[in-house]
């Protein structure tokens, strides 16, 4: 799903949570909008530190995104992992700030959009929606004779930037 989409629908959704969350429903926007910005640190990580371009990172996932379905591939997008949502939700109970609930339900939100787009493509087992999984299944691709690096490696060559990150 595009970020601009996630912005527009993740409003409407803010909107509505104001007689809930009050003026922490701006938090559950930005928590709902900024979550994407695992997909920039994955760039940065992939290209070995060599390129920060915005501009080139969205080409780039932009790229992966048409390629998931004729290649073996494993994305993981780490805020994007029950992982991440559990620490924020846990944060909310421990501290009971309403603050880290907007977050967590921000989150919430935009994973629930992701999924139902992923699913709609029929690409929903491409990412792995937890830190466990990944390992479990990278290494299942792995012992196979598959490279889960190799789409990004790819991309990246074309793109001129160099080798990924082999070491996912």
């Amino acid at each position: 799903m595009k970020p601009s989409h996630h912005l527009m629908l993740g409003s409407v959704a803010g909107v509505a949570t104001v007689p809930i969350l009050g003026p922490y429903s701006g938090v559950f926007v930005a928590a709902s909008f900024l979550i994407d910005s695992d997909h920039y640190l994955s760039y940065v990580w992939r290209n070995r530190l060599r390129d920060f371009s915005l501009k080139r990172a969205i080409n780039f996932n932009r790229r992966l995104v048409s390629m998931v379905k004729v290649t073996p591939f494993l994305g993981l997008d780490v805020f994007h992992t029950i992982e991440a949502l559990l620490v924020v939700y846990i944060l909310a109970l421990i501290l009971g700030h309403q603050f880290f609930h907007a977050i967590a339900w921000g989150m919430t939100f935009h994973i629930a959009l992701d999924m139902a787009y992923l699913l709609k493509r029929g690409i929903i087992f491409k990412r792995a929606h937890s830190l466990l999984e990944y390992l479990v299944r990278r290494r299942h691709m792995l012992n196979r004779g598959q490279q889960p690096w190799e789409p990004f490696h790819s991309i990246l060559s074309e793109m001129g930037i160099g080798k990924a990150n082999t070491k996912d």
